[in-house]
């Protein structure tokens, strides 16, 4: 691939196990890193360049007047259609009008997949075509207008939930019961004992944290 390798081309690369990423060449040459090992490139993406030097230095200069990562603007600048990762999914463009013909092999077998199921991820890919490299199919895909990608984002907010106790039915709603719920807990103390906490914090039977009656 050394002959092809030009800047401002995406290529693929691997981090860690199983992420994929589309990453951009911003310079060409043989110095060998001294404090890490280089991974090699799995894929070339482009057969031209899809930024330009001059881009470049302006993200630079974003990169230093806002104090933030190359990468971080890169990501800002870039479609989203042009930065493929394995989180990403695909669908079939409503702009695909199914005819198959021109596709090559590869692309046939992703396109098919998708008439028969709605999304497919990175791994399945992989998985329909027996390789790892298969970003320069997607590219290709998508210039077809053929597939287009979206990335699934997971609601990170999470509601706190909160335990509470309160009396079973019927002594939940017949109070009068409630000398019979003793006489359930027979000779085991502690289950007394945890009844008597919680009748003294409920103050009549309503609902009481179960943190709060297990610190009682």
């Amino acid at each position: 691939m050394i002959a092809e390798i030009k800047f401002g081309i995406r290529v693929e690369v691997q981090f860690g196990k199983n992420k994929m990423y589309s990453a951009i060449v911003i310079r060409v040459h043989d110095e060998a890193p001294v404090d890490y090992s280089v991974k090699p490139l799995l894929g070339i993406m482009d057969e031209t360049p899809i930024v330009t030097e001059k881009q470049l230095q302006f993200w630079q200069w974003m990169a230093d007047y806002y104090h933030c990562t190359l990468g971080e603007v890169m990501n800002a600048a870039i479609p989203s259609n042009l930065k493929l990762s394995s989180e990403k999914r695909l669908l079939l463009s409503p702009l695909f009008d199914g005819d198959f013909t021109n596709l090559s092999n590869s692309e046939y077998l992703i396109a098919e997949a998708l008439t028969i199921q709605e999304e497919i991820t990175i791994g399945d890919i992989q998985k329909i075509l027996n390789r790892k490299t298969v970003y320069p199919v997607i590219s290709r895909l998508i210039e077809k207008k053929v597939v287009y990608l979206y990335e699934d984002m997971k609601q990170k907010y999470v509601p706190k939930k909160v335990k509470f106790v309160r009396y079973a039915e019927p002594f939940h709603s017949q109070p009068e019961l409630r000398g019979e719920a003793f006489e359930k807990c027979g000779k085991a103390m502690k289950q007394a004992e945890t009844l008597m906490a919680f009748e003294q914090l409920s103050r009549g039977g309503k609902e009481v944290r179960k943190t709060e009656l297990q610190r009682k």
